[in-house]
């Protein structure tokens, strides 16, 4: 990719990420804003567990405050959500995990594709979802609910090319209040 068209395409991608966070949808009232430690494990996660995967998610009560944060780690944000945030969605999260994607079982899992990003989370009842990966044919969302500061579930996990989806659970630790340079 030639350098004007690497610039055009931050451009276009940041100017999609601003548009999804500037949205004036329907906002979720957030009851559990924080910063939280990820881990992904292959059976239920205990607290010693460190997981398959690995990583920071941040719960915000609105938009993400994205002008905290430099201009180099707004256009990794953004090229990490083109496809998890939803026409007319409005980021109200972020994420970072590692880069490497992981197996489970022989089973590509999802999570870690995308090494951060802003997503939207929702909440129905008690129960809260964080979508991490989403592509045109394949997901990868935290399914769970929220007891003693603790995030804890089940990964859902769409597969692209069908087949059974890896099984994986989640333990989200509370560490403290909702901050985005830790998505940077």
């Amino acid at each position: 990719m030639f350098p004007v068209q690497r610039r055009c395409g931050r451009a276009v991608a940041r100017a999609l990420l601003v548009g999804a966070i500037a949205y004036a949808g329907e906002r979720v009232e957030a009851q559990v804003p924080g910063t939280y430690r990820l881990s992904i494990c292959t059976k239920r996660c205990s607290p010693s567990d460190s997981g398959v995967v690995r990583g920071v998610v941040v719960l915000f009560d609105g938009p993400p405050p994205l002008y905290k944060i430099a201009p180099a780690m707004q256009d990794s944000l953004a090229f990490g959500s083109l496809f998890l945030l939803g026409r007319g969605a409005t980021a109200n999260a972020c994420f970072s995990l590692p880069i490497r994607p992981t197996s489970v079982d022989g089973r590509e899992l999802y999570a870690g594709i995308n090494r951060r990003g802003v997503t939207q989370w929702s909440q129905a009842g008690k129960e809260i979802e964080v979508p991490l990966y989403r592509s045109p044919d394949a997901s990868y969302t935290l399914v769970g609910t929220v007891k003693d500061r603790v995030y804890s579930g089940r990964g859902a996990q769409g597969n692209c090319c069908g087949g059974e989806s890896p099984t994986t659970y989640f333990r989200v630790v509370r560490v403290g209040d909702a901050d985005i340079a830790t998505c940077a």
